[in-house]
């Protein structure tokens, strides 16, 4: 951009440039082995980076230079293939892959969540494990047996002394405690355990059941099921709006979102995305939220105000699924 253009923009902006105009959405996806980085105000497409076969989770780095990018090899949870052992390291300014940590003997990681210590936990099929890794060290530092089968998803807790994994191929739940103390707790849900949310002030751990087609809802103190929701299509991913009124929910068999409000718990709307609905993302600061219909490799954007649609971004990978923002 020549000078006096950027100058009459910056002056158009009140003398910044808009921080939305910035904002990158990057997106696993999956059958195409990459990760897709488009605008995230145009959807314009910006960069495609190659990572490992069938990459299925992301976590960024504190310092939001890198991010970490799980190599499941296998495109779904009941192929008893045993799958990749890798995580791809992404240099985010670059956009370039820079690197890869070897799981050796643990096979087919999937969710991953960054610890305050820089660490990440990660869960692995075969054996069932959580690892936890030091990307920096690019080694697995610890493996704790989850006791169950085909650990799908993990959840920290707020402190992070306790962490708990969706255990797809057993029905159920697995609290764990990192404090190293006493052994894991399994929390029977029933249904193909998939996705979390956590809501510590209200003391409510949600978990979505893929083919139990409910939103179990868990004590996350006493590691216990309190409560049910039906909730037909096939919940797949859990998330909290920024005021925890609503909990939305990715519906993967009927390709829609559904708004659960969580005083009550009960569900107050639904709406269209497209075929194999599942990740979603909340952007708090432009009151918008993302979620990605893989069939249709398309992301829809949804306000949060009345889940109305806002747009679509067209993936030029296939099979889009988890999203975040970098700013």
């Amino acid at each position: 951009m020549k000078t006096t253009a950027l100058f009459h923009l910056l002056w158009l902006c009140g003398g910044v440039i808009p921080a939305f105009a910035r904002d990158e959405l990057w997106v696993v996806e999956k059958h195409s082995d990459a990760v897709g980085v488009y605008a995230g105000d145009s959807g314009k497409h910006l960069a495609t980076i190659k990572v490992g076969t069938i990459p299925h989770e992301f976590a960024l780095s504190a310092d939001r230079k890198f991010l970490y990018v799980t190599n499941y090899g296998v495109k779904s949870w009941n192929d008893m293939a045993q799958g990749g052992n890798s995580i791809s390291i992404l240099d985010v300014r670059k956009k370039k892959n820079v690197g890869e940590i070897s799981l050796g003997e643990y096979h087919r990681p999937h969710g991953i969540e960054l610890a305050r210590n820089g660490h990440l936990f990660v869960t692995a099929d075969f054996p069932p494990s959580l690892l936890e890794i030091d990307p920096v060290a690019k080694k697995v530092v610890r493996r704790i047996d989850v006791t169950q089968k085909l650990p799908h998803m993990v959840q920290l807790s707020a402190d992070q002394t306790k962490a708990w994994t969706a255990n797809a191929g057993s029905g159920s739940v697995t609290a764990i405690s990192l404090t190293g103390d006493p052994m894991p707790k399994v929390i029977n849900t029933g249904g193909v355990p998939m996705g979390f949310a956590l809501d510590p002030a209200a003391g409510r751990l949600y978990v979505s059941t893929q083919e139990g087609n409910e939103v179990v809802v868990v004590d996350p103190a006493r590691d216990e099921v309190v409560s049910r929701l039906r909730v037909e299509g096939g919940p797949a991913r859990l998330a909290l709006t920024p005021d925890r009124k609503y909990l939305i929910t990715s519906l993967i068999r009927s390709g829609e979102m559904a708004v659960i409000e969580t005083t009550a718990v009960h569900e107050i709307a639904r709406t269209r995305i497209g075929a194999a609905a599942e990740g979603i993302l909340i952007d708090a600061k432009r009151g918008i939220g993302y979620m990605s219909a893989q069939g249709d490799n398309r992301i829809v954007k949804f306000s949060l105000r009345d889940w109305s649609p806002q747009g679509t971004i067209q993936s030029l990978g296939s099979r889009p699924d988890p999203m975040l923002i970098v700013r």
